[in-house]
């Protein structure tokens, strides 16, 4: 068999797309969403706007504190193609409705 290895000049486009998995703890599941021009060889890096960052595709994190975030992913291709994708996150919990009687 014989690999071949196709380098694209195109950048790739993707989205940053999250789930509150708990907002009480402000544990957040984030995604590198492909769009357009994906290649599996892509690195990512996400910095959470808060000291941390991760290199995982697709992390899982914890806010510290509640605040606004500005969330960053570097998606780097295989030919040094560098591209960021913002996003601007309120790590608030959900407020909490009482009803008096």
């Amino acid at each position: 068999t014989k690999t071949q290895v196709i380098i694209s000049d195109k950048a790739p486009e993707y989205e940053i797309g999250y789930q509150v998995l708990d907002c009480n703890r402000r544990i957040y599941q984030f995604n590198a969403m492909e769009l357009v021009g994906g290649m599996k060889d892509n690195t990512f890096l996400w910095d959470f706007g808060d000291g941390v960052q991760s290199t995982e595709m697709n992390p899982v994190h914890t806010f510290s504190v509640s605040d606004m975030h500005e969330v960053v992913l570097t998606v780097t291709t295989l030919n040094g193609c560098v591209v960021n994708y913002e996003l601007n996150l309120n790590s608030d919990p959900a407020p909490v409705l009482t009803l008096d009687r």
